[in-house]
């Protein structure tokens, strides 16, 4: 959740679900007409997925998501 707040103000976070990208903890945001896709892989490296709910599903983002490389 650390990496999401470079990334966009928290405090104006529409809707935040906490789940899973392979076994990391990950969080699911959505503001305004964007969407967020947040996960941490050590201290140093944190991966965030913007995109648009209306042009892409969720399951494809999941599916992006658990092909980055972790080593």
């Amino acid at each position: 959740m650390n990496a999401i707040g470079l990334v966009i103000d928290a405090d104006q976070i529409q809707k935040k679900q906490e789940c899973k990208v392979n076994e990391y903890d990950a969080c699911l945001c959505a503001l305004g007409d964007r969407s967020y896709l947040c996960w941490t892989l050590s201290p140093e490296l944190s991966c965030v997925i913007e995109y648009s709910a209306e042009a892409i599903s969720e399951e494809s983002i999941f599916r992006m998501a658990e092909s980055v490389p972790v080593s």
